[in-house]
């Protein structure tokens, strides 16, 4: 909640800074900040992002409005993954986080622990030289995250990918985050890169709420673009329009000023974003 998109502007124009180095959240404040068209950014020559998955349509915008390029990347704290080069094309840039760092090894795993069937998704983990030796102190974290000790543990990110067909790698959404509804998964990460393709939406999240019968549905939370409005019913024909399955249309809209942050001020706290929800649901009631 601490991230300000005007000290961040300020500080590239007063510093001539040539490749900022983000994440997705705080690009997209600095997108829908008012006063962006007031800064100097032509010292930029590339952005770096990273640390959760950026949307292909806010790299677009982002590459478009900033006058440089977008070279995403793919790693936590724990574990660098991946990266795209500025020699990359545009495809592979603002689609993908590219190819595994030097060193690395990556397997991509389904819910039965076996290798997904190439151009399958499946959980990403990772091991290799850009991964750290565990948790300090705390034994069994590093043994739930690593599977166990040493270089032969492989680190389970909980992101869900696959590759393309020249090889890149494609980070579909979070394995914590897909949604059960009736049966039907849902994840998110699609949902919202159609929904940032709206000229009205600046930022949206979809998360779950409980249900009675189905056990989850999709709630749509969006962050609109200065000056403009969305209704349920717009957002439903939109969608329709993209030819989205009927199952993973969002059955709540709800419209914020901004989204809660973890800790660290930049990533998206999508569970108390959820949390929230499902409490205005109880105050509501039925019906």
């Amino acid at each position: 909640d601490r991230l300000e998109p005007k000290e961040m502007l300020a500080t590239i124009q007063r510093e001539k800074i040539t490749v900022l180095s983000t994440m997705p959240t705080a690009l997209v404040r600095m997108l829908n900040y008012e006063g962006l068209g007031d800064y100097d950014l032509s010292s930029l020559r590339a952005v770096r992002c990273g640390a959760a998955a950026l949307r292909p349509a806010v790299a677009r915008e982002a590459e478009a409005r900033l006058g440089c390029l977008i070279v995403p990347a793919a790693g936590a704290r724990e574990v660098g993954i991946a990266f795209t080069s500025v020699d990359d094309s545009p495809e592979i840039r603002l689609q993908t986080v590219g190819r595994p760092l030097p060193g690395n090894e990556i397997r991509l795993v389904d819910e039965d622990g076996r290798e997904a069937p190439p151009g399958e998704t499946g959980e990403l983990w990772a091991r290799g030289a850009f991964s750290s030796s565990g948790y300090y102190k705390d034994m069994p974290a590093t043994l739930e995250a690593w599977g166990q000790l040493g270089s032969e543990g492989w680190y389970r990110t909980g992101d869900l990918a696959r590759y393309d067909q020249v090889g890149t790698l494609m980070l579909v959404g979070r394995k914590k985050e897909m949604i059960l509804r009736g049966g039907q998964n849902i994840y998110p990460r699609e949902i919202e890169q159609h929904l940032l393709s709206h000229p009205h939406v600046a930022d949206v999240c979809i998360v779950p709420f409980p249900d009675p019968v189905m056990g989850e549905r999709a709630c749509a939370c969006i962050v609109l673009k200065l000056g403009f409005r969305l209704t349920f019913e717009e957002m439903v024909a939109f969608l329709n329009d993209k030819k989205l399955a009927p199952y993973k249309l969002p059955e709540r809209l709800e419209i914020r000023e901004q989204f809660p942050l973890l800790a660290d001020g930049l990533k998206v706290d999508k569970r108390a974003l959820a949390q929230d929800i499902t409490l205005r649901l109880e105050i509501e009631g039925p019906g």
